[in-house]
């Protein structure tokens, strides 16, 4: 590969290893590809003895490239106060079960950490992470700092990093939607701590030199507040998977046949009507052991419905991501869901672009007109279904089952969402970009 030594970078992130979750995957696995790249990368991050990661995963600290600097700070992190306020062993993660739900307690805390701190609780970082990036700016000749959210508050250190250090150029990584994320409207927000919601995302729009989001949908939700910006200040990079994860052979299919779903799923995905059909298909194939495998944080309430219409199903609690891999290819098919909430459908959830690499049927369940559906129809690797298409749903199941929709093709086919594609294109962005 080229070497492009000049070009120096610094990674803003707060989820970094030990971190775990989807959240961090993007940065650790794009970082590794520029540093073989030939660009020096410098990650700041959070000191991980005091951060508020809802999910640990100490073996991705084996994935971070050797030739990678990591500079951490402190911070003053009220997630974790408001974890043990609740009474939870655990940081709750945004956007799952909990936000929006549980009694008078619950619904207070979430209202104090939504009103109280702007845009996140995680804005505790940033005066501890403004400072350090300073002194890491005056040291070393960066091409560009790059910081990347959720949580949005890490753009509030980008933001103010540029205006102290004008000639840096900053690129902004908006991985989500900010106020048109799915679970926005059950923070509890006032309409003041609405506006200022806002105004912070726009300013980000506009002040930082370029922005990467993951798909046009979110593109446009940005540019819809900010129309005095244009389409060419953004890049499109989605999430992508890493080459080297598929590198051993497949491993052994499970017994039976399972449909496999890896990460968090709440009840506001609404996977029951898809539950529903596999309950059918169950019924018409007693002797096929069919069954729906869920590795990760699967809520309560999904529980209660499998087990109240006997529903045949396998929980698993989260696993490493080196484990996640094999899992998905010994399924015999994979189940992707977006949320059936407001922006759902722009999702296109960050395990997709494994689950093309694993190879196996993908069953998507989001509307005919959704990111995810565009995907599936463009690789031809599964097929889309909105949650009210129950006859069409188990006809493409059954199909899967009798051997009848297969994927031809390998990991050739879908290189273009490798990360090492990906890294190539932010080498580019940030060489267009640099002063």
């Amino acid at each position: 590969m080229p070497r492009n030594e000049t070009e120096k970078i610094l990674i803003i992130t707060y989820y970094w290893p030990p971190s775990g979750g989807a959240g961090v995957l993007r940065w650790l696995m794009l970082s590794k590809c520029l540093v073989e790249l030939g660009v020096e990368v410098h990650v700041l991050t959070v000191d991980p003895e005091v951060a508020s990661f809802p999910v640990r995963d100490d073996k991705l600290v084996q994935d971070v490239h050797p030739g990678i600097r990591v500079f951490t700070t402190n911070s003053f992190e009220p997630v974790s106060i408001y974890a043990r306020m609740a009474g939870k062993d655990k940081v709750p993660a945004a956007g799952f079960s909990n936000v929006g739900s549980g009694g008078w307690k619950q619904r207070t805390i979430t209202w104090l950490r939504s009103n109280l701190f702007h845009p996140d609780p995680r804005i505790g970082w940033k005066r501890y992470a403004v400072k350090k990036g300073l002194e890491l700016i005056n040291e070393y000749d960066y091409s560009a700092i790059i910081t990347t959210s959720p949580p949005h508050s890490v753009q509030m250190i980008g933001r103010a990093l540029k205006r102290k250090q004008p000639n840096v150029p900053w690129i902004a990584d908006l991985r989500d939607p900010w106020t048109d994320i799915y679970y926005y409207e059950l923070l509890q927000k006032s309409g003041f701590a609405q506006k200022l919601d806002v105004d912070m995302e726009k300013s980000v729009v506009r002040e930082a030199d370029h922005l990467l989001t993951i798909s046009e949908g979110f593109r446009d939700i940005y540019l819809a507040k900010t129309p005095e910006q244009s389409e060419d200040k953004f890049s499109i990079i989605p999430n992508g998977f890493a080459t080297e994860d598929f590198s051993n052979p497949a491993p052994e299919k499970d017994e039976g046949f399972t449909i496999t779903y890896t990460g968090s799923i709440g009840r506001n995905y609404e996977p029951f009507s898809f539950l529903d059909t596999v309950g059918r298909l169950q019924l018409a194939y007693p002797d096929r052991n069919v069954r729906v495998k869920f590795v990760g944080v699967l809520d309560a309430a999904i529980v209660a419905y499998l087990e109240a219409n006997n529903i045949g199903f396998e929980q698993h609690p989260p696993v490493t991501h080196s484990r996640i891999v094999d899992i998905q290819r010994s399924a015999h098919a994979l189940l992707l869901v977006s949320p059936a909430m407001k922006t759902g459908d722009f999702i296109i959830p960050g395990k997709a672009f494994e689950y093309l690499a694993a190879g196996n049927p993908i069953i998507g369940l989001a509307e005919r007109n959704s990111e995810t559906a565009s995907l599936l129809d463009k690789t031809k690797r599964g097929k889309c279904f909105a949650r009210e298409e129950t006859d069409e749903l188990y006809a493409f199941l059954e199909d899967i089952l009798l051997g009848q929709f297969t994927i031809s093709g390998g990991l050739k086919d879908v290189m273009e969402y490798s990360r090492e594609s990906q890294a190539r294109e932010v080498l580019e962005v940030v060489q267009a970009k640099k002063h």
